[in-house]
């Protein structure tokens, strides 16, 4: 079965309900501080106060930063909690029946997603929001396809971890080898 177009909007659901910032319920969160532009990792701190609204990012959410999105602020709430960002960031929804978790955190950090942004999203929006991206269409494999290529994808980024840490090992071991015969 070949890859089906999909829109974005068929997947993502914008979440909404912003919440006043002094709000007691939103002391009981970890807040998202930012998110990684390379690797989609986010950063968390203590809830304390700002003047700007907040909203929840829902576990398995997807969330992104309304001005850097094109930069890759952009990742998949897997804490396992139910988390708080300001209202800077949007968060959606997402129907996983229709998209995998893992393929999605894979797809929106590769580059063919970048560059459905840069090449779509018009620069005078100022902040990207969910309505922006839900016309934008996508190829999608099966839902079993996707789970297929995030696993052999996943095994291959731990062989690369293994790897990379093996040649730091030789670095480290080529530097004391090195300072041992200098020492000498």
């Amino acid at each position: 079965m070949g890859w089906k177009k999909v829109k974005i909007g068929e997947f993502l659901f914008e979440r909404k309900g912003l919440i006043e910032p002094h709000s007691k319920e939103l002391f009981s969160f970890r807040k998202i501080e930012k998110i990684d532009f390379s690797e989609g990792k986010i950063f968390l701190c203590d809830y304390s106060p700002t003047k700007t609204k907040q909203i929840i990012v829902k576990n398995g959410d997807f969330v992104f930063s309304g001005l850097n999105i094109e930069k890759g602020a952009v990742a998949i709430n897997d804490y396992g909690q139910d988390l708080v960002v300001s209202a800077n960031y949007s968060t959606c929804e997402v129907d996983y029946s229709k998209i995998d978790q893992e393929f999605l955190k894979i797809f929106i950090k590769s580059p063919s997603f970048k560059k459905l942004l840069t090449d779509n999203l018009k620069k005078d929006y100022g902040f990207t929001r969910p309505k922006h991206l839900k016309n934008l269409e996508v190829a999608l494999p099966s839902i079993e396809e996707q789970r297929r290529i995030a696993e052999k994808l996943k095994v291959c980024e731990e062989k690369q971890k293994r790897l990379q840490q093996q040649i730091e090992n030789q670095r480290t071991y080529l530097k004391n080898l090195k300072k041992h015969f200098s020492d000498a």
